[in-house]
């Protein structure tokens, strides 16, 4: 099992107050809550960005700019530094970045145990967790909880795949594909002439599809944040309306008739496709056929006689059945004789066959054809009633957009998202075209250009006797793939179960659970089972915390701390106590970033939870400027260069008393 804490760390020269925070305990313990109060303006998103790298190892591909917007205002500092010290199990672990801001560049050293190295080198059970796209998700704020519930993002999916290292399959499928065309280029061809004509045909279009791939994701990456921008906004607007009294109820009730038009609509559709299977209601023709079908096998008997394997047996008997001797002449008879009649599993066949189609065609050919000209009659008229529903709704939105300018400008907004949407949609429609017709630099079809891939690859295996190989690739990397989506949809059963076990333990009260990952956390309220994109902004942090707990904190696997920015900003008090007392539950280490106004009913529940789970009381720690209080005693803090940090419950809770206004507003 990994166990990671961080018990510190250090900055020196940098956008931030100097300063060394420690999260260690009178016991060399990490603390297991601590709380840093970093008022506006004292450099909580730099601290922030500085921890994320080292722990990711990312600000080596930082640009000069990058570097250099971190340098100290005011200052003529060459350099910056910061050290951050972890335990891993019961091992000090330290990662340290100096950037130097005359070359525009950050060096990176790594100790752990006793040894040091130069570069980011974490151990060897951290690497697949100290990555960039990792850290964020154990170093995150509150955009995160609402990124992993949008379909515009897809970091749900994302850090599963990452997690449990998914990616490994397609990576073993590349590998394989180079091996491959290594084999294919070493092996020579029969006909030399034609062998570049071919290797370059299957390079072109892998070339060719990953552009086309690289087209199709970014088309539908924004298709996806447009679909989401429109529902936000969508659910703003009949917010916006629902509190306006003279429209509430008259909303209220076209969108209720709204939605149960949709279902009923949904509802008819599923109906007359599940006929539409079976073709004999769509064709009475067909039906009648069928009918007289079985009623043709019953005038002739069959499969009521007798089995040919009856004869068959017959023949290797001493005497027929009715006693007379058989010799090789009649046994070749009855063998002969024997091929006029259907055999046991023939037999057993016609004999299903005609009771399904009695039990399914019935006895008049035109029954099923008037059930689905019923169906289509009831679709027609539910698609009536849910257009006739959608205008009515409209129709109180038009109203009230006409009262009042702000509705009436959010209304076209909607409107030319809905348009957005509509053009996007059709763009990612030309990527599913099948037309052969085209060549490969003109088509856009994917399908298209993967079939075409498939048949170059095997005339160059072909021209270069690799055939045989080619298709035992193939045969793996279908293996390979079928286990990556099989692992996939396991392990996503696994984390969608865990997370709401975690959800019901520690907050019941919430109204929503995760129903499953697709590209994000899809929601559900459990007693209607009815799907929801998010749910407030409560909840969704809830989701998010619980969903993450059960990733970073895996009984037997490793716990990872959570750092997070601002844990109860967005919330109102009632929602803020009650993560409040659950935050003790989710993991062995909370390190949070908090501002003032974030303490009200924040502080106490958190201290009553965790002495409730036997976790002792949180750390209190504030860190500002040092000058902004001109009466603030020497030995007040700690002073640290341009840094105070003061340490303690009391100064923490009464910031504002003794903090100028600017730095805390």
């Amino acid at each position: 099992m990994i166990s990671l804490r961080v018990i510190g760390w250090e900055a020196r020269g940098l956008r931030c107050p100097d300063h060394t925070v420690q999260f260690s305990e009178g016991s060399g313990d990490a603390a297991r809550v601590a709380l840093l109060q970093m008022p506006n303006g004292t450099g909580k998103t730099t601290t922030l960005r500085l921890l994320r790298a080292a722990l990711s190892g990312d600000a080596a591909s930082w640009t000069p700019k990058q570097v250099r917007e971190l340098k100290k205002r005011g200052r003529d500092d060459d350099e910056g530094v910061f050290r951050l010290s972890m335990l891993l199990d019961d091992a000090r672990l330290t990662v340290s970045l100096r950037l130097d801001f005359e070359e525009g560049t950050v060096s990176y050293s790594t100790t752990y145990g006793d040894g040091k190295q130069e570069g980011f080198k974490p151990p060897q059970a951290l690497r697949r967790i100290m990555r960039p796209e990792f850290v964020n998700f154990f170093v995150f704020d509150g955009e995160l909880a609402n990124h992993l519930l949008k379909p515009s993002h897809t970091k749900a999916e994302g850090v599963i795949r990452d997690l449990f290292r998914l990616d490994l399959f397609d990576k073993l499928t590349a590998r394989l594909n180079e091996h491959w065309e290594d084999l294919t280029a070493k092996k020579g061809a029969t006909e030399p002439k034609g062998f570049n004509r071919r290797f370059n045909k299957v390079q072109d279009l892998k070339k060719r599809i990953g552009e086309v791939e690289a087209e199709f994701e970014r088309v539908t990456e924004e298709r996806d944040r447009v679909k989401s921008a429109l529902l936000e906004q969508k659910n703003k607007f009949d917010k916006a309306i629902l509190e306006r009294e003279q429209y509430a109820a008259r909303l209220s009730k076209a969108t209720g008739e709204l939605e149960q038009a949709r279902a009923a609509a949904d509802g008819e559709a599923s109906r007359l496709l599940t006929r539409l299977r079976s073709p004999h209601a769509v064709s009475p023709v067909l039906a009648g056929e069928m009918a007289t079908l079985t009623a043709s096998l019953d005038r002739v008997k069959l499969p009521e006689s007798t089995a040919k394997e009856f004869f068959e047996e017959l023949a290797e008997e001493a005497e027929c059945v009715c006693g007379r001797p058989l010799n090789e002449e009649t046994r070749r008879h009855i063998r002969e004789r024997a091929k006029r009649y259907l055999g046991a599993e023939e037999m057993n066949l016609l004999n299903t066959l005609k009771a399904e189609v009695k039990a399914h065609v019935g006895g008049s050919a035109g029954d099923e054809r008037a059930k689905v000209n019923a169906d289509v009659e009831r679709l027609k008229q539910s698609l009536r009633s849910r257009k006739q529903a959608q205008q009515d709704k409209e129709e109180v939105e038009r109203e009230a957009a006409g009262d009042d300018p702000k509705l009436d400008a959010a209304r076209r907004q909607i409107a030319n998202l809905e348009q957005q949407l509509l053009d996007l949609d059709n763009q990612v429609r030309r990527y599913e075209d099948r037309d052969e017709s085209r060549g490969d630099k003109d088509t856009l079809g994917l399908d298209v250009l993967r079939t075409r891939l498939a048949r170059a690859e095997k005339k160059l295996a072909e021209i270069t006797r690799t055939l045989d190989l080619k298709e035992r690739r193939d045969r793996l990397a279908s293996i390979l793939e079928t286990a990556r989506d099989k692992a996939a949809a396991g392990i996503k059963r696994e984390v969608v179960r865990q997370t709401n076990e975690r959800i019901d333990e520690l907050m019941k009260q919430n109204a929503l659970r995760v129903k499953n990952i697709r590209g994000c956390l899809v929601l559900e309220h459990p007693e209607s089972g009815s799907v929801q994109q998010e749910g407030s902004v409560g909840e969704n942090l809830s989701v998010a915390y619980a969903f993450l707990a059960t990733l970073f904190n895996r009984s037997g696997e490793h716990e990872l701390p959570f750092i997070v920015d601002s844990p109860a900003g967005p919330l109102d008090h009632q929602k803020r106590t009650k993560v409040a007392g659950l935050i003790p539950k989710l993991t062995s280490q909370f390190l949070a970033f908090v501002i003032s106004t974030e303490q009200a009913d924040f502080v106490e529940p958190l201290e009553k939870a965790l002495a409730k789970a036997g976790g002792g009381k949180p750390l209190y720690l504030t860190l500002f400027h040092d000058g902004r209080v001109p009466d603030l005693g020497a030995t007040v803090g700690t002073r640290d260069g341009d840094g105070r940090l003061v340490t303690g419950r009391e100064f923490f809770v009464n910031i504002r008393d003794v903090l100028k206004d600017e730095e805390v507003d």
